[in-house]
């Protein structure tokens, strides 16, 4: 993914949980279970910014960066 253009991240609620990844994930797409309904989609220029901006949408606390 390259830091300077925006990518498309989803956010989809299964039964008892969430899944997050990019839009043109197709391997994450074909895991998700029957009846997965989107959430949230959100355009970020990195995993990291995706992942802070989903932890504030679903009032979770501050992501931390990975080491």
């Amino acid at each position: 993914m390259s830091e300077t253009s925006a990518t498309k991240f989803q956010l989809w609620r299964l039964r008892a949980a969430y899944t997050f990844f990019a839009e043109d994930n197709e391997r994450a797409r074909s895991l998700l279970e029957p009846g997965a309904k989107l959430a949230w989609t959100v355009e970020a220029k990195s995993w990291q910014e995706a992942r802070a901006r989903m932890h504030q949408f679903l009032g979770w606390k501050p992501c931390r960066p990975s080491e």
